[in-house]
């Protein structure tokens, strides 16, 4: 019985075999590699990054030499915020909670050079914290907000959101952005993200992408994964901006919540669908963009290649003082 089963088995799963050697072959000629794990160098590399069951990751409490040119020194308190040597200013001072991502956290830059900071030397009257962190969208920053008047806290009158055109993408967590976060020990991480459920937002917890069987050994399996990802987490820009109305509503609301004013300041990347919907929303924002609507030149990035640089983290801080100043802060005229 075996004898006469086995020729009819084994001449298919050898032509099987044959064609995915054939495959294999042909994807590694084409370019594609076997999965290579990385871990991401600006969360794990650096130490940074410590994960958060709630939030997906917070700045971890210590110093940390940044990889990008010059490795700056960039310290984190125990709380999560970007240290500012000027703080604490003293009991009773209001404060002004700062969020965003590594361009608010200040990536790349010392501690005397985050926005936040230039912004904290312009108003004595306050006390600015900045708990920008590194690849945060929208939803994570509303995450940190929610967070920071959940505990005990001091008067906080105003939230400033530092927005990055590229936050309505890391929101909703598609395949070329869960392709770019790792957990330490090298697998994709699915950040904490949201998607449009009916008339409501379904919120997600962050979680590894488990490795398929091969990936690391096999490019036609790398592929398969990865083409999967990209069909299983596609989400159109339609839903995209809408989920970023509905986080920036929610935001606002927070804010009004606890008796503060939300402001918006636009760092790059706005497009006219995500200025409309701030307007749509009553949601104050300050362009403080570069002109023309471009992105940053060399000039304006650490090393010219990395995030921003000193000088471009004093014009934003600028431009958000001056509209402070109109809205009747006293802002120091002995800036940074």
């Amino acid at each position: 019985m075996i004898r006469r089963v086995l020729p009819l088995i084994a001449f298919p799963l050898a032509s099987v075999l044959v064609s995915l050697f054939i495959a294999e072959a042909a994807f590694r000629y084409s370019g594609y590699k076997p999965r290579v794990i990385i871990p991401n160098t600006n969360f794990w590399v650096t130490g940074w990054a410590a994960m958060d069951p709630k939030l997906g990751w917070v700045n971890r409490e210590g110093a940390f030499h940044s990889v990008e040119p010059g490795n700056a020194l960039m310290r984190f308190d125990a709380d999560g915020q970007r240290h500012d040597p000027l703080n604490p200013k003293g009991a009773g001072i209001p404060k002004i909670l700062v969020v965003g991502c590594s361009f608010t956290q200040g990536e790349g830059v010392i501690d005397e050079e985050p926005y936040a900071h230039v912004m904290n030397a312009a108003l004595p009257n306050f006390e600015v914290l900045n708990f920008g962190t590194g690849a945060y969208g929208t939803y994570q920053s509303l995450l940190r907000m929610q967070a920071y008047f959940a505990a005990p806290h001091g008067e906080t009158p105003l939230v400033v959101y530092g927005f990055n055109g590229h936050h309505v993408t890391r929101n909703v967590a598609p395949e070329d952005w869960v392709r770019l976060l790792t957990t330490r020990d090298g697998r994709y991480l699915i950040p904490p993200y949201v998607r449009l459920s009916g008339d409501h937002l379904r919120e997600f917890p962050a979680s590894p992408v488990p490795l398929w069987p091969l990936e690391t050994k096999s490019a036609l399996v790398a592929a398969t994964h990865h083409a999967v990802l990209r069909v299983v987490r596609q989400v159109y820009w339609r839903e995209r901006l809408e989920v970023f109305r509905r986080l920036l509503r929610q935001m606002k609301e927070t804010a009004v919540a606890n008796h503060a004013a939300l402001i918006v300041l636009r760092e790059v990347a706005s497009t006219d669908d995500m200025v409309d919907i701030m307007r749509q929303e009553a949601i104050e924002s300050v362009n403080c963009e570069p002109p023309d609507g471009r992105d940053l030149q060399p000039e304006d990035r650490v090393g010219g290649i990395g995030h921003a640089n000193g000088k471009q983290q004093a014009r934003w801080a600028h431009c958000l003082l001056d509209a402070l100043a109109q809205r009747g802060y006293a802002v120091s005229e002995a800036r940074p």
